[in-house]
């Protein structure tokens, strides 16, 4: 079910996030969807914390952040061309590639030994600290 509810959003948003990111000011738009991220993930960790935590919020709010995604990725993959010179675009796009390939692997295995070691709540609080980490870098990056 949270692959189901982690999909359905990217399909329903997908085109919408490109249209987005084709006309607005591409770092723009990834400051706002990683800030919706970090609110959203914050709200998990809240929940969580509050022991209020409930499948269907579980499921709203991973919804909710697999949704902003799809307005985040056609962004930043949009922006990569201004931030790169031309002989070195190759490189970058597969570095962002394997970066994001690690990402999807290493990540959830982070997760699983964080979450063995620490309380559930600690580690949606410390995701949350990573898109302020994130934050901080886009707001030095001038394409």
């Amino acid at each position: 079910m949270v692959g189901l509810v982690r999909i359905l959003p990217v399909m329903l948003f997908g085109l919408v996030g490109g249209v987005v990111a084709d006309i607005h000011d591409r770092r723009r738009l990834i400051i706002w969807s990683q800030s919706a991220a970090c609110l959203f993930t914050a709200a998990l960790a809240a929940i969580t914390f509050s022991g209020n935590v409930s499948l269907a919020a579980l499921y709203a709010l991973t919804a909710v952040i697999s949704g902003v995604s799809a307005f985040e990725t056609p962004a930043q993959q949009a922006l990569l061309p201004q931030l790169v010179p031309r002989e070195h675009f190759t490189n970058a796009v597969s570095l962002s590639q394997l970066m994001r390939q690690f990402g999807t692997i290493g990540g959830p295995a982070i997760a699983g030994v964080l979450i063995g070691a620490f309380p559930i709540g600690l580690v949606y609080a410390l995701n949350g600290i990573s898109f302020l980490v994130l934050l901080l870098t886009l707001s030095f990056m001038r394409p």
